[in-house]
């Protein structure tokens, strides 16, 4: 039997990289929500911004990868999680932004599914 090398996910919001053992208790997509709704924030914030943005893409290159019931699940944990507040060190819920997730499956011509999430 052939072991599998982990492979490691670089997260911009945490900027360090992701290691398997996390996967372990959030789903990969569960953290993908969070990098997405974290980048939502930000760009909402800019100051030329005058239309908040709502919406995230999820690219799948290997479509094996992509089920509808592992999106849905991953950022119903999302919703779920929680993150410790720099600033005062109290246990928070994320606010969330996303509202639509558009997945997008390499699969001939790419084949696009929309969930509304809000």
């Amino acid at each position: 039997m052939v072991e599998q090398t982990p492979v490691l996910t670089y997260s911009s919001m945490r900027n360090e990289w992701i290691l398997p053992l996390l996967l372990k208790t959030k789903s990969i997509i569960c953290i993908l929500c969070q990098e997405k709704n974290h980048q939502l924030g930000k760009y909402n914030r800019l100051e030329y911004v005058s239309e908040l943005a709502d919406s995230v893409c999820l690219y799948f290159h290997d479509p094996s990868m992509y089920s509808p019931e592992k999106v849905l699940k991953g950022f119903e944990q999302f919703k779920l999680s929680t993150y410790v507040d720099k600033k005062t060190g109290e246990l928070k819920h994320h606010t969330i932004r996303i509202k639509h997730i558009y997945c997008v499956i390499n699969e001939g011509e790419g084949v696009v599914e929309v969930f509304d999430v809000e």
